[in-house]
Parts: C-alpha cells; structure tokens; sequence
C-alpha cells in the first residue's frame, strides 16, 4: 500500500496532480482542497495517499493534510459511496463545512454537492456522523493559496467547476456573479463554488 508520496510536481490540473519521484511520474487524483494548496510545477510537494487497486487500474488518491485522508476513508465506509464520489465530496465542500453539515444532519447542505442525492445525503448524515464525532474533527478552513497566474484563472476556474459535475454556461455564469479585480484563481474556484451550493 502506497501511504504517502514525496516528489516535485510534474504538472497539475483541477483534480489531478503528477508527482516526479526521482524520474517516476504518479499520477495523482486530488480533491479540488488539496488542489487549492499545491505549489507550482518544479515545487516539492508531500501528499498522504491511498491506492484503490481494481481489475482494470490502479488508482491513487492524494490529500495534502492526513485528516482530508481520514474522512475519505470514512466516506468509502457509507454505502453507495466510492472513491470518484468520495473525492466530489471533499472537492464540493470545505473539510470544515462538510463536518458541520454531517455533524448538524444538514442533509439540504449535503444534496447540493453534484453527484449526492437525496438518499446518499441521508446515509452521509446518519453514517458518518458517529464516525466524525469518534474521530474528534472540528476543523477550521484552510486559507486559499494565492495564484501568481492571473491569465488563466478563468479557464481553471471552469475546468473545476465543470470537474465537479456543474455545466459549463453555470460555471461561466456562477465566476462573473463573484469575480472580484484582484481575486486569485483559488478565491475565485471558492467564491462560484459557494455561489452555486
């Protein structure tokens, strides 16, 4: 089992990093929070991950803090709920509001995430909350790490958007509702994010 991954960063999109380990290129599914605290490419980087192995691939997934990791696992424990979901889920909401909602039974919080019904709402709030509150996670957000590439937040911005399931004219819509002169890529992916929830 692939537990952690140290490298520099080979290259990276909204949902995807590759990290270069001594010439070894991993490809590396991340939620957009993890995303929002990577580097840029050359930058060394560490991520607590966890290798799902199925008949046809071999898949691992990436969290910049071991307690995103954490409640991934937990997520994979509630019936009907895999990794793809699993990581749309920690991407849909901040680690801190996710534990709220669950914690609070905000079920209407929870159905707002693209790909979370109504019934895997229910499960999430009924499952997971005695799991959150076993582990003791009370979580502050974590801050937004600036972007220097303020030419391409637009585009990044969408392809997150558009990543999580969202249609492209509600993401272009959703990031001119909020854009703000001088707003950074990852401010701008957050903003729409809530625009739209």
């Amino acid at each position: 089992m692939i537990t952690k991954i140290k490298g520099l960063i080979e290259s990276k999109d909204p949902g995807v990093v590759c990290v270069n380990v001594n010439g070894l290129c991993y490809e590396v599914n991340v939620s957009l929070q993890t995303f929002f605290e990577l580097g840029d490419p050359g930058d060394h980087i560490q991520l607590y991950t966890h290798l799902v192995v199925r008949e046809d691939a071999h898949i691992l997934y990436g969290f910049k803090f071991p307690r995103e990791r954490t409640v991934f696992l937990e997520l994979l424990k509630t019936n009907g709920v895999g990794p793809k979901v699993a990581l749309g889920i920690l991407s849909g909401l901040e680690l801190s509001e996710l534990i709220s909602a669950i914690q609070n039974q905000d079920i209407q919080t929870l159905c707002k995430i693209p790909g979370i019904g109504k019934k895997t709402g229910e499960r999430l709030a009924m499952e997971m909350k005695d799991r959150i509150d076993k582990l003791g996670l009370t979580l502050e957000p974590q801050a937004a790490k600036p972007c220097d590439k303020a030419e391409s937040w637009k585009k990044d911005a969408v392809d997150a958007l558009v990543a999580l399931g969202y249609k492209k004219n509600d993401a272009d819509k959703a990031i001119k509702a909020v854009h703000v002169d001088g707003m950074s890529r990852d401010e701008l992916i957050r903003s729409s994010l809530r625009h739209m929830v």
